[in-house]
């Protein structure tokens, strides 16, 4: 850290203050000057906590004792300039707004290697500061933070009228929503339908799930019965003494049913239908003896092309 401590010869300074009424000058010559370096710290600038002590290691006293201002460079570098604080005190200071040094020694010149204003140091700061700056600053910050709850309140309000908006604007899509259910689930002659305790939103859901299994499933295959009640009743012997009680056509199968006189009757239907190409005879004819003759069940079963499918909602059956 190069540096240079003063009370300097004010003949060798330059750039001097213009004169004004309002900004207080001491004499260079009795102010304590340094140019701080931050290399030796290992560092490219130096933290303002740290410009007070690195000045006091150059100072002939406390750096209690002195009110200091610094000027940064661009370098990193930073100019010291301090005044003694006991000579600030006793000093007339009313009616300043600021105090500087008369102007700049050149031996700091030389070390800043750039044109150094005086004015950018003053010891009107802190404790120093004077009463009009001070309301000043005051004033300030009290209309930046107006104008910040202004910004505030207005943005407050702004995001208050859109969710108003939003808020009007789900209650219209509620009732029109619920004037829809409503219409959905009106009856004949203008009544509404029983209610079965659920919103009217579930109970579409509810109707909607009901239709769907409704109609999720195809109209299942029957089979065309006329083509096979019609083949049985041609193959019916004629010279058998019995008669047809019934022909139903159920599962791919013919089962016939009647009365003969007795089991020799029984035995000329079953051979009828045994003689017919492309017919089987399940197990034989079942029959039973009584005292009116002999009831039969026959089972035949016909081949595939005799029984057509076709789509019904309905069952498939027949009788003779």
């Amino acid at each position: 850290m190069t540096q240079a401590i003063g009370p300097t010869d004010p003949t060798t300074a330059r750039a001097a203050l213009p004169r004004d009424p309002r900004r207080g000058v001491v004499s260079a010559g009795e102010c304590y000057w340094a140019v701080l370096d931050p290399r030796p710290l290992g560092r490219r600038r130096i933290a303002p906590a740290e410009r007070g002590y690195l000045f006091e290691s150059f100072l002939p006293v406390s750096i209690e004792e002195v009110q200091a201002s610094y000027l940064p460079l661009a370098d990193g570098r930073v100019i010291a300039c301090g005044f003694e604080r006991a000579r600030l005190d006793a000093m007339t200071r009313d009616g300043l707004l600021s105090l500087s040094p008369d102007l700049v020694p050149d031996f700091v010149l030389r070390e800043a290697r750039c044109a150094v204003e005086p004015m950018g140091f003053d010891f009107l700061d802190g404790d120093f500061e004077p009463v009009e700056v001070r309301r000043v600053r005051r004033h300030r910050f009290a209309a930046a933070a107006v104008l910040l709850l202004a910004i505030g309140a207005v943005a407050a309000v702004g995001v208050w009228r859109r969710g108003d908006a939003y808020s009007r604007a789900v209650e219209t899509v509620d009732e029109r929503r619920s004037e829809l259910l409503r219409a959905a689930y009106r009856g004949e002659g203008g009544g509404a339908r029983a209610d079965s305790g659920l919103p009217l939103d579930l109970k579409l859901v509810a109707e909607l799930r009901r239709l769907r299994q409704t109609r999720a499933s195809d109209a299942p295959v029957l089979l065309d019965a006329a083509p096979v009640l019609a083949a049985v009743v041609a193959a019916w012997p004629a010279d058998a003494e019995a008669r047809c009680d019934g022909v139903a056509v159920r599962d791919g199968a013919v089962v016939l049913r009647g009365v003969a006189k007795d089991a020799d009757a029984v035995a000329r239907v079953e051979d009828a239908y045994r003689a017919i190409p492309g017919w089987t005879i399940d197990g034989g004819a079942q029959f039973n003896a009584t005292e009116r003759g002999a009831s039969f069940t026959l089972t035949l079963r016909p081949d595939s092309g005799a029984l057509a499918p076709r789509r019904s909602g309905g069952s498939a059956g027949g009788g003779a």
